[in-house]
């Protein structure tokens, strides 16, 4: 969900899913070259580089000189900040003096088997490129797609289609028990799980 600040390397994100139509009139594209500043966001979320579909770089101060001198370092197409805190902040002035576009992350909505505190391996992520969607003082890509979808089923034959599919999306998330964290379902810690499989790794090359 970018801006069109590079029109290339940019990988498509739609929906898969068969219990809704298509969203091929509001795809949106995640660039496949992000930077972002400090560690936090990669070490807090494991999956970011493989959610995102990208390959995420760290960027220091000393980063766009480097580039400057050295060709084969690659540009970043867009730089990321977390929701709309300091390392936002901090990506939005990096982003601003290399003239590319910043763009929010913010946990998905069917995020993970644990909160975000408990678990670093979310699986789903909110990717906004004018505001963030919790952030009623600005609008937000997630605003202007329902609102520009209303628009389009308000002028559509096939709105009492849509409306079957919108029932049987919601009555899916009820009977399957799924939420944000799925925390009141039974189930294994990704973390231990990670962590298991590292020791037995470790254990058959001995």
């Amino acid at each position: 969900m970018t801006k069109s600040a590079a029109n290339e390397d940019k990988v498509p994100t739609t929906s898969t899913s068969k219990a809704v139509p298509s969203l091929s009139s509001a795809q949106h594209l995640v660039p496949n070259r992000l930077a972002v500043i400090g560690k936090g966001m990669r070490r807090n979320n494991l999956l970011l580089p493989n959610v995102l579909d990208a390959d995420i770089q760290r960027w220091y101060l000393w980063s766009s000189v480097q580039q400057r001198f050295n060709p084969n370092l690659q540009t970043p197409n867009a730089f990321i900040g977390w929701g709309h805190k300091k390392s936002y902040q901090r990506a939005k002035r990096a982003a601003d003096r290399q003239q590319l576009t910043t763009l929010s992350i913010e946990d998905g909505f069917l995020r993970s088997l644990d909160s975000g505190i408990g678990s670093r391996h979310g699986l789903s992520v909110v990717v906004d490129d004018i505001g963030i969607y919790f952030d009623l003082t600005q609008s937000s890509r997630l605003e202007q797609l329902i609102v520009a979808r209303a628009k389009e089923y308000a002028n559509s034959d096939s709105d009492i289609l849509n409306k079957v599919h919108a029932r049987q999306l919601m009555t899916y998330i009820c009977d399957k028990q799924l939420s944000k964290y799925n925390a009141v379902i039974t189930c294994p810690s990704l973390d231990k799980l990670v962590i298991e499989e590292n020791t037995n790794l470790k254990e058959d090359s001995v």
